[in-house]
């Protein structure tokens, strides 16, 4: 058994020692932060929300084709179009913007994705309706509940 030992470099024995500690280490300390580089997969919201683009009559669009957006970075480019609006408008949360504010949010990201589809040699319907969809995890059930953020549409 010594002699085995002695032909393991003592570089190897280091190495894995301080793999050996940091398994440890990690076991003890569990998916806590800063530890974690996912803290959202140990206790995920019941709620979630999206965003996608539609015609005025809510007919989904292929956005990325149009747009080269993607229907995720959608929703982050209109939440900070709308945390922009918050101080303004006196509120705190997203969601407790006055309709104006929406109103001007919706505006402005319409009038982005047009210039996106532009420089892609796309274009955009003329009407056109941003959609928020609601997404509930409860009593075992998931529920889905589209409603319109803003629409050009009338």
């Amino acid at each position: 058994m010594r002699q085995l030992l002695s032909m393991i470099p003592p570089r190897f024995i280091l190495i894995f020692g301080c793999m050996t500690l940091l398994c440890s280490v990690s076991l003890a300390v569990k998916e806590n932060y800063p530890f974690s580089h996912f803290p959202m997969y140990g206790d995920p919201n019941p709620e979630r929300y999206l965003f996608w683009l539609a015609t005025a009559d809510g007919e989904p669009l292929p956005v990325r084709n149009y747009t080269g957006k993607s229907s995720a970075q959608l929703g982050k480019i209109l939440r900070t179009y709308a945390d922009k609006k918050l101080k303004e408008a006196g509120v705190r949360r997203r969601d407790d913007l006055p309709a104006e504010y929406k109103e001007t949010v919706g505006k402005e990201l319409l009038t982005f994705l047009r210039q996106e589809a532009a420089s892609l040699k796309q274009t955009l319907p003329d009407k056109l309706a941003i959609m928020r969809t609601d997404i509930r995890y409860e009593d075992g059930h998931t529920t889905e509940t589209a409603s319109v953020y803003y629409s050009e549409a009338p």
